[in-house]
C-alpha cells in the first residue's frame, strides 16, 4: 500500500539567516509545527515541552549553526523521535525548509 503524502510550500519574504533565528527559538515552535505545538510552550531545564494531540511531549533542539539546520528531538510519551528540517539556502534570499 502507497503512502499518500502532501507538499506544502509557503513562501516567506525574509533572509534565510532570520528565518534560521525565528524557527530556532523554541517559543516560536506553534507557529511552524501547529501539528505538534498546539499549546505553550513552557522550558525545565534543557528540556522544552508542549501538549500534543499524542499528550505531553518534550524536545530539544540541536546546536545552533551557521548551516541552518534545525535538527530536533521529540520525546513522546512512549517514545524519543528524532526529526528534522533543514532550512537551506540556495541563493540570495531563497530559503527551502525541507
Amino acid at each position: 500500500m502507497a503512502i499518500r503524502s502532501r507538499h506544502i510550500s509557503v513562501v516567506i519574504e525574509r533572509t534565510p539567516r532570520h528565518v534560521y533565528e525565528f524557527a530556532v527559538h523554541p517559543p516560536n515552535l506553534p507557529q511552524w509545527a501547529g501539528g505538534l505545538a498546539g499549546a505553550e510552550v513552557t522550558q525545565a531545564g534543557e528540556r522544552w515541552w508542549t501538549d500534543s494531540p499524542m499528550g505531553r511531549v518534550s524536545f530539544t533542539f540541536a546546536d545552533r549553526n551557521e548551516l541552518g539546520v534545525l535538527d530536533h528531538y521529540v520525546t513522546l510519551p512512549d517514545e524519543v523521535v528524532p526529526d528534522g528540517v533543514d532550512l537551506r539556502w540556495r541563493s540570495g534570499c531563497d530559503c527551502q525548509a525541507a
